[in-house]
């Protein structure tokens, strides 16, 4: 009798062992899956925010310019956590009013024209920001230019810690 005790109390014991490893391995893929599609997500707008940049940016005698602003009214609040900049022959000409007076640190890479690249980069008050980039050629421009757009991260890590959260206190109502 004593035998069969202690038996049904490691297979109880066991079997709870794996369900809370399952469990969190469950939690750990689903925390994955969700952070990427919020991620990839935000870069859809990033690169959709770029095409627009791409579409009226022109070039004039003083340089690169826009034709109109871009729709997103972000891109006229300082420090808004969403910026655009033109730089031509290796310095920023011109970008969006929300950078005020910084300049986006892009990394030095050979693009080639069209050609899309993506980075995480410090924004101007230590945000973090993620970068797409692509390289243009415009009539009359002496050389291609680099175009970038930036968005923070700051409400990705926020919807993504707010899953967790969520996430945790279900999988731990289950596992209860």
């Amino acid at each position: 009798m004593r035998r069969a005790a202690s038996l049904r109390l490691r297979l109880v014991g066991g079997a709870a062992l794996w369900i809370v490893a399952a469990l969190l391995a469950v939690g750990a893929v689903l925390v994955g899956i969700f952070a990427d599609h919020v991620q990839r997500q935000r870069e859809t707008e990033i690169a959709s925010h770029l095409d627009q940049l791409a579409a009226v940016a022109e070039w004039r005698a003083d340089g690169p310019a826009l034709r109109h602003d871009l729709a997103d009214p972000r891109f006229q609040r300082p420090y808004s956590g969403l910026y655009w900049q033109i730089e031509a022959s290796g310095r920023v000409d011109s970008r969006s009013r929300s950078l005020w007076d910084e300049a986006l640190a892009v990394p030095p890479d050979a693009l080639a024209d069209g050609e899309v690249h993506r980075h995480e980069v410090a924004g101007p008050e230590g945000q973090r920001l993620t970068l797409l980039e692509r390289a243009v050629s415009l009539p009359g421009a002496p050389g291609p230019l680099r175009l970038a757009v930036a968005a923070d991260r700051a409400g990705l890590d926020l919807a993504v810690g707010r899953f967790t959260r969520a996430l945790a206190l279900s999988l731990g109502a289950l596992a209860a």
